[in-house]
């Protein structure tokens, strides 16, 4: 049974009836090797295949006319000519440079504040856990942080300052991030051993203070002494709990 109203070739087959995959790998073969041939022998099989209804590819060539430069893209400056930016007429105002002037600065580092910090605590009679009620921090990191160790932020240097009677220019330095630790401390190459080493920089002079205010002059001993580790499990992450004891040991006169 055939379909009325379809044209057919001489082959009398449809000549837009779509080619299997198979006929269209075997065409393009034979176009590959006949393009290599003579050209009469290629012109034969294009003509045949013209006849028998195959579509035949086309081969676009792209002429240099149909090729345009791109056109340039003229781009406004940033900074107009007719308008100039002349850093060398810049002026502070007036008033910021009377504030300027004005101002002293009593303290060149943060060394000078630490030192005036413990002047005035031996002066004003002052101990490290009264201070940490007033900062509202721990007594072990704000004894730190009064050792230099730690960072205030703006309203607990403001805290310091009328608590040890501080010059206006200590904030600078208090919420100033520190170099911490010991440069000249020997430290080791084993990370665990360096993290211990680390704890004693920041933390072993606000622990050695503490011991001081607590028990007097004197040092806590390694020898009459326990240590216990333990594993404090946590959702954030298990972490390590170490609990030192260590006997008092005050310094004798003789």
């Amino acid at each position: 049974m055939t379909r009325t109203g379809v044209n057919k070739n001489n082959n009398g087959e449809e000549p837009n009836r779509k080619r299997p995959i198979e006929e269209q790998f075997l065409a393009l073969a034979n176009y590959q090797s006949n393009n290599n041939g003579n050209r009469s022998s290629m012109e034969s099989d294009i003509a045949q295949s013209s006849n028998a209804g195959w579509p035949i590819p086309v081969h676009v060539r792209i002429e240099e006319e149909d090729i345009k430069p791109t056109p340039d893209i003229q781009f406004e400056p940033i900074c107009p000519s007719n308008n100039p930016t002349n850093l060398n007429n810049f002026e502070i105002p007036t008033e910021q440079q009377n504030s300027l002037q004005n101002s002293s600065f009593k303290y060149s580092c943060r060394e000078d504040v630490i030192n005036e910090i413990s002047k005035q605590k031996i002066k004003l009679g002052l101990k490290w856990t009264d201070t940490a009620k007033i900062i509202g921090n721990s007594k072990e990191w704000t004894t730190a942080a009064c050792l230099g160790q730690m960072q205030f932020n703006e309203s607990e240097a403001e805290k310091m300052i009328k608590i040890f009677q501080l010059s206006p220019d200590a904030k600078l330095w208090l919420t100033t991030v520190p170099n911490r630790g010991n440069s000249s401390a020997s430290t080791s190459n084993d990370p665990v051993l360096y993290r211990f080493q680390e704890v004693l920089n920041v933390y072993g002079g606000a622990l050695k203070e503490l011991i001081n205010e607590q028990f007097g002059d004197g040092i806590m001993s390694a020898i009459d002494f326990r240590i216990d580790l333990q594993k404090e499990l946590c959702i954030e992450g298990d972490r390590v709990k170490i609990i030192m004891s260590g006997k008092f040991l005050p310094y004798k006169r003789f």
